[in-house]
């Protein structure tokens, strides 16, 4: 793969307390970044999170919870070039261990629909990647 890689966002998983103050704090939403509260329903998963929006790249912040344990964390990349995913999953398998490569749907009206792409770490693997 020649394409780069472009980081698209972060996330980090906290305690329900600093959810919460994240969550209320005025100067996060009003002054920091552009900013929502959003639920995503997808068919095999819901999640609540906090987004900040940046120009080309945004921050997630979750309750522990449906995204794990507080300090849990991870960083997503951005590629456009088809079969890229697979590229990377393939990668990461040879440097640092087990990774999987899936379409994740989403749903639309009564339909699934392909959403994108992912290529990840399996969770006893994501230690050996050092954030």
């Amino acid at each position: 793969m020649t394409e780069p890689l472009l980081l698209n966002h972060v996330f980090r998983v906290v305690d329900g307390e600093t959810f919460a103050a994240a969550r209320d704090s005025a100067w996060l939403r009003e002054l920091f970044a552009p900013s929502e509260l959003r639920t995503t329903r997808r068919p095999d998963w819901t999640y609540t999170g906090l987004y900040w929006y940046g120009t080309t790249t945004y921050l997630e912040l979750f309750e522990e919870g449906a995204q794990g344990p507080p300090g849990a964390s991870g960083m997503a990349f951005a590629v456009e070039t088809p079969g890229a995913t697979a590229a990377i999953a393939a990668a990461w398998h040879d440097a640092l261990g087990d990774a999987e490569h899936r379409l994740v749907v989403r749903p639309l009206g009564d339909e699934a629909v392909p959403w994108f792409h992912i290529a990840n770490a399996l969770p006893d693997h994501r230690g050996r990647l050092k954030l």
